[in-house]
C-alpha cells in the first residue's frame, strides 16, 4: 500500500561556522604534520562532523550551542513534488552552475531566519514558486564583509542550499 508522509514539517539548520555553535575546531595541517598531529586533526573533524549531523537530523541546535549564546537559525520548508520538479527544470532551462543550483534551492526552500538582526525577509512568485527574492539575499551575501571576510555570507548560502538539495533527494533522516 503506498501512503502519503506522516511528518513533513520546516526543518531549523544553523550555518556550521556560526560562533555560537561549541564545535571542536579543526586545524590546518602544515606540510609534514607528524602522523599524531594528523590523528589528532581527523578526530576533531569526525567529532564536529557527528556533532552537525546529529543537529541537522534532530534540529536540536541547543545541544551545540555555547552557554549564553544565540545561533542563527535557519528555517526551511522540504523542497519535494512540484517545488523539486519546478527547480531541477529551472536549473536546466537557465543552465545554471554548481552554485548558482545550490543559491536557487535556498531561494525556494527558505521560510525565515532567526537571529539575523535587521533583515526581514520579502519574497517573490516565479511560476507560481515562492522564492526569497534577490535583494535579499544579497544582504545575506553582505554576511562578515565588515569583519573582513568577504565570502562568509556566500558560504553560508552554499552550504545550507547544499544540505537542502541533499534532503530534496535524499528524504527525511530518521531521528
Amino acid at each position: 500500500m503506498l501512503r502519503l508522509p506522516s511528518l513533513i514539517s520546516e526543518f531549523p539548520l544553523c550555518f556550521s561556522g556560526d560562533p555560537a555553535l561549541d564545535l571542536p575546531i579543526v586545524p590546518e595541517l602544515a606540510d609534514g604534520a607528524s602522523e599524531e598531529v594528523v590523528k589528532e586533526r581527523n578526530a576533531a573533524l569526525e567529532e564536529k562532523t557527528r556533532k552537525l549531523r546529529v543537529a541537522r537530523e534532530t534540529g536540536r541546535w541547543d545541544q551545540i550551542t555555547k552557554s549564553g549564546q544565540t545561533p542563527t537559525i535557519f528555517r526551511f520548508i522540504p523542497v519535494h513534488g512540484t517545488k523539486l520538479t519546478w527547480m531541477q527544470g529551472e536549473r536546466v532551462r537557465r543552465n545554471l552552475d554548481w552554485q548558482e543550483g545550490l543559491e536557487l534551492a535556498f531561494r525556494i526552500a527558505i521560510k525565515e531566519i532567526d537571529n539575523i538582526g535587521k533583515l526581514e525577509l520579502a519574497f517573490e512568485i516565479i511560476d507560481g514558486q515562492r522564492l526569497l527574492k534577490r535583494e535579499c539575499l544579497d544582504q545575506l551575501y553582505d554576511i562578515g564583509r565588515d569583519a573582513g571576510n568577504p565570502n562568509l555570507g556566500r558560504a553560508v548560502v552554499l552550504e545550507l542550499g547544499g544540505f537542502v538539495v541533499e534532503r530534496a533527494y535524499q528524504g527525511v533522516p530518521p531521528k
